[in-house]
């Protein structure tokens, strides 16, 4: 398919999300990505996100416990640039699939590992799951809800994503190396890294405590303290939530007076608004009154009235609300798909544009096996 990256052969092989992923963003790029799918396809197969994440692929059926099915997978991937897997590599070695060995027989190939903990880490051996490394790594804790106390799920799979981009972000660096070197190599990605990936600005140290999170859950409420900083998710008058940023110089402010709260705010001169630390009424303004003022009007009036005093405000949308969003309309980044189900899709489309190389429309998903 054309696009730059149609001279490179990818097999995906994995029942993860992030591999399917990985192989998605491939592929919309121009790769020629084959899907290795169990007989049958995987307990997945036939769910909606397969529209989505595997469209522009081709598929085949290989059952890789089976020396034959492996014995056909062996021949593609020496056919192949890119091999993506989420095989830890005990498993990998059981299968003739490990690093040394695909190194030995294939030495130009890519190997893209994305493993749970890393094959390197104390946590190797634990079980696989996003809602595990998410729980140990404490994530659900890093991201809790200002609405109650303890650990909150991840609504959205950021690890998964993450890791997937990192699964890409390797596996295209070792193919710039290949090029003056010649060899394949194998790239690790790890739910681990796609956590660090993300969170450089809760996780870092500096020697006199300076930092934009006060201290400690940095889902709470007052996670800014006395920063003269809001940013967060508010819920309106009319039920609807927006999001609010007010940290542009003057942001902090100019929010505060549209709420109501001009006359009890100051203006900070000469210095960087966020500088200047709140004082108790400010606090009190900021931390605590600040979500019954929400609630005086809509969610369209808030936005309307932020957006005219310069302080960035958006509508938090549903998803599939975000497809209609008139920037996503404006920058064409929706896209439709024919699909035998129902007709036609919308779904986002590739994010990066090509001006030498450009990239085809994506094609539907693969059925099983074609």
């Amino acid at each position: 398919m054309p696009g730059p990256l149609d001279h490179l052969v990818v097999i995906e092989l994995s029942t993860e999300m992030p591999v399917a992923i990985a192989g998605m963003l491939l592929a919309d790029h121009g790769a020629d990505v084959l899907k290795v799918e169990p007989r049958g396809g995987a307990y997945f197969a036939h769910e909606l996100t397969r529209k989505s994440w595997d469209r522009s692929k081709r598929s085949v059926e290989l059952n890789i416990a089976d020396a034959d099915d492996r014995a056909a997978l062996r021949g593609l991937l020496g056919g192949a640039d890119i091999f993506i897997h989420a095989l830890e590599e005990g498993e990998a070695r059981a299968l003739g699939l490990d690093g040394e060995s695909l190194a030995r027989d294939y030495p130009e190939l890519i190997v893209s590992a994305l493993t749970a903990y890393g094959a390197n880490t104390p946590f190797a051996d634990r079980p696989r799951g996003e809602g595990l490394a998410a729980a140990l790594l404490g994530t659900m804790i890093d991201k809790s809800s200002p609405f109650r106390e303890g650990p909150v799920y991840l609504g959205h799979p950021a690890l998964h994503y993450g890791q997937a981009f990192l699964g890409v972000i390797g596996a295209l660096t070792a193919i710039r190396a290949r090029r003056s070197s010649g060899k394949g190599q194998r790239v690790e990605s790890s739910l681990l890294d796609a956590m660090l990936a993300q969170s450089p600005m809760n996780n870092w140290w500096q020697e006199d405590g300076i930092s934009y999170i006060k201290a400690g859950d940095s889902g709470a409420v007052d996670r800014f303290g006395r920063t003269r900083l809001v940013t967060g998710m508010f819920e309106c008058g009319d039920g609807l939530f927006l999001q609010i940023h007010t940290g542009g110089q003057g942001g902090f402010k100019a929010a505060m007076d549209q709420l109501g709260f001009g006359d009890r705010v100051s203006v900070v001169k000469g210095a960087a608004e966020m500088s200047v630390p709140l004082s108790d009424d400010e606090y009190h303004i900021a931390r605590v009154e600040i979500f019954d003022a929400f609630k005086a009007r809509p969610r369209a009036e808030w936005i309307a009235l932020f957006q005219a005093a310069d302080v960035a405000a958006l509508p938090v949308l549903e998803p599939a609300e975000v497809l209609l969003d008139e920037q996503v309309e404006f920058v064409g980044q929706r896209i439709a798909l024919p699909d035998a189900e129902f007709g036609t899709i919308y779904q986002a489309a590739p994010a990066v544009r090509f001006d030498r190389t450009p990239c085809a429309a994506p094609r539907p998903a693969p059925a099983i096996g074609a």
